[in-house]
């Protein structure tokens, strides 16, 4: 995660009282990513058996959406290993499980998780292609909300734009506060989303030059994944949050 978010990135978030949404047997795969202590191709075999369990618990457009999951999944962690082809190749598998699986029937979760695709394919595809798909995160994570409005992830990548969008078109200050509505509203918050609201807010205010208070919610985000190698970074100075800009 060294480079920049050109639109929108799913980034990584931290609190204390958690709802899983997703099976009990697929949150492993995405605690391992989480927690950045295996390699990718470790979390890529861990990934093989959860596909094989879910192939046969779900079908239809269960088993598609869980698969564009799984693909995300395995995106995140070859985009940390620096493995970009690899990574940009599962994004593109989990689009296209996620298109089929809103296809067959449309739902919170086929939107939710083809925005996130989108959104890491965002850092790491050409100016080109984030122009021409940039905004369909937005488009298909309110779509997501309009079929549960307590989505989580999907009010994040909405909120997260204003945060890691390039100048002119963020707004830091509106993200800190969508942020903080995002933790304390009628959303249903896994670990997840809880660490990645607060490394957003950590993130922001060091935009803000206020690393005072900054710590304390990088420090919120590491009580929820304490290995993770990003809030590490950011709470000790490794990983410096820059202005971007188009020109």
């Amino acid at each position: 995660m060294k480079k920049m978010l050109i639109v929108c990135l799913f980034l990584v978030a931290a609190g204390s009282l958690f709802a899983e949404t997703l099976p009990d047997w697929f949150i492993p795969l995405r605690e391992t990513v989480y927690e950045q202590e295996q390699k990718s191709d470790e979390v890529s075999k861990l990934s093989g058996q959860i596909e094989a369990k879910a192939r046969l618990m779900l079908s239809g457009f269960s088993l598609d959406a869980i698969l564009a999951r799984c693909e995300y999944y395995k995106g995140r962690s070859y985009q940390y290993d620096g493995m970009n082809k690899l990574a940009i190749s599962h994004y593109e598998n989990g689009m296209a499980y996620a298109e089929k699986s809103i296809k067959a029937q449309p739902s919170s979760e086929g939107y939710e998780i083809l925005a996130a695709n989108i959104s890491q394919l965002c850092t790491l595809k050409s100016k080109l292609w984030v122009m021409l798909h940039g905004l369909d995160v937005e488009k298909y994570a309110k779509l997501a909300l309009s079929y549960n409005a307590e989505n989580a992830n999907a009010q994040y990548m909405i909120s997260a734009r204003w945060i890691y969008a390039p100048s002119p078109f963020s707004d830091v200050g509106r993200g800190i506060v969508e942020m903080k509505d995002l933790l304390n509203g009628p959303y249903i918050l896994t670990r997840e989303d809880i660490f990645n609201a607060n490394i957003s807010v950590g993130y922001s205010l060091l935009r803000q030059k206020k690393p005072g208070e900054a710590e304390s919610w990088i420090k919120k985000a590491l009580e929820i994944y304490p290995t993770n190698k990003y809030a590490q970074d950011l709470l000790f100075g490794n990983e410096k949050p820059v202005e971007i800009s188009i020109k």
